[in-house]
């Protein structure tokens, strides 16, 4: 009966699984990273007129009397 379809004893099926391809995530989450960067000014005080003002200035814009 080998032409009516029908399978012998002995003989097995092998089925194959078939990979599918990797799924992409509709939904993928991405990430920002926010870096701020603060300067820093530091005063300092006239020993002449007793005002701030910054450090980086070699006399007092006020009265002119130096560090």
């Amino acid at each position: 009966m080998l032409g009516s379809g029908s399978v012998e004893r002995g003989e097995a099926f092998v089925y194959q699984q078939v990979q599918q391809p990797p799924t992409i995530s509709i939904h993928q989450v991405k990430e920002k990273e926010i870096i701020k960067e603060k300067e820093v000014i530091v005063k300092v005080k006239c020993s002449h007129c007793q005002r701030l003002y910054n450090e980086i200035l070699d006399e007092c814009p006020r009265c002119g009397a130096k560090r």
